[in-house]
């Protein structure tokens, strides 16, 4: 019996995720400028959102970024094989329990989310191993109360354990502004610092994610740790525009000409209002295009933004390309459709599908041929 592999069978040779590093490299000098007193690092954890370590840390690195972070131990091994020596490689989402002393010989940094996970980096490493302890200042995700961590504070446990070098949280509404938890997450944050530093005054402070970093230099501290902003995920930080660092072509299996009254798709949810060009392109939910975006999603066709018509099935989805296309254009025509652009990204598509583009990026398949472009991929 022959099997299916599903990595290795592309919706088409043709169907391209372009990467492009050096777009990465600027996003992450538009970060550095926005928090010029303050390290700025990078979240490559989940394979660099989608995009892939391998190519995107050393990419980074070359740009000037010593600080990274990621979600597992598993995560931190493979990031340090992939760089110098001279880097910080922070794990965000904690330890499980045994993990704790190959961490520390690893020279990795674990954020201590809990008691429990505390008093195991207590009771199994030898003082002096970095750490940073994370609280919880209002998201009600991970880390300790400001209370837990007053406690060890007074304790005398956490000057027992030297390597106390990072004091991080989270914050739970940074993309809004104006909402009254960011100042509130703020001032619980400061207050616990202030304390701490009283006994532990080279303590470096960390709040900073990417939305957190436009929200100005009071949110800052020492080390920012952009995301979602390096990967194209966010249009700008303070006064800086980032760039788009995607374009996804897929190959347009078949135009077709069809009357008005026509109806587009499974559920017919989509019925055409004159004589219209439909162009169906490979790629569907099955390559992470969301079929919640149904007859939402736009893309580009010769160079004209097009309307996507008619549900999203797995492999295909279709566009309305009347207005790209002469009246004269025969079905059956070969060309691509640019599903992700300069004009169209990872933003306006997760607006599309109501989602985020941490959802769009994290959930773009494997059966897209990968291609890496820019400077930023030499070794030099």
């Amino acid at each position: 019996m022959r099997f299916f592999n599903p990595v290795l069978a592309m919706s088409s040779p043709n169907a391209k995720l372009s990467i492009h590093l050096d777009a990465i490299a600027a996003n992450w000098q538009a970060f550095r400028r926005e928090a010029p007193s303050a390290d700025c690092g990078a979240v490559v954890k989940a394979d660099a959102y989608g995009l892939g370590v391998a190519k995107v840390a050393p990419a980074l690195y070359r740009t000037g970024c010593r600080h990274f972070f990621v979600a597992s131990l598993a995560e931190a091994i493979e990031l340090k094989a992939l760089l110098p020596v001279d880097v910080a490689i922070f794990i965000m989402t904690g330890l499980y329990s045994g993990e704790e002393r190959e961490c520390a010989a690893r020279g990795f940094v674990p954020f201590l989310l809990s008691m429990e996970m505390w008093a195991r980096w207590e009771s199994s490493v030898l003082p002096g191993a970095p750490y940073a302890l994370k609280v919880d200042t209002g998201m009600g995700r991970l880390g300790m109360s400001p209370d837990e961590v007053l406690s060890l504070h007074q304790s005398s446990r956490l000057a027992q354990q030297p390597g106390f070098s990072y004091l991080v949280s989270h914050m739970a509404c940074a993309d809004e502004p104006d909402h009254p938890l960011n100042r509130l997450q703020l001032e619980r944050f400061r207050s616990l610092a202030e304390l701490l530093r009283e006994d532990f005054p080279e303590l470096r402070l960390s709040l900073a994610n990417s939305s957190t970093c436009a929200l100005g230099n009071d949110y800052q501290f020492q080390l920012c740790r952009p995301g979602i902003g390096l990967y194209g995920g966010l249009r700008s930080v303070g006064a800086s525009t980032l760039a788009p660092v995607l374009t996804l072509a897929l190959p347009v299996i078949q135009l077709k000409w069809v009357d008005a009254g026509t109806p587009i798709g499974y559920g017919a949810t989509f019925t055409c209002a004159r004589r219209s060009c439909i162009a169906t392109v490979a790629g569907g939910y099955a390559d992470g295009v969301m079929r919640i975006g149904s007859n939402r999603i736009q893309g580009l066709y010769n160079e004209v933004l097009v309307p996507q018509v008619g549900r999203v099935s797995m492999d295909s989805m279709m566009f309305d390309v009347t207005d790209a296309v002469s009246a004269e254009a025969s079905d059956g025509a070969a060309g691509e459709l640019v599903l992700l652009s300069e004009a169209y990204g990872v933003a306006e598509l997760g607006e599309a599908c109501g989602t985020i583009s941490y959802e769009i990026l994290t959930a773009l398949g494997t059966r897209y041929a990968r291609v890496y472009t820019g400077e930023a991929l030499n070794d030099a």
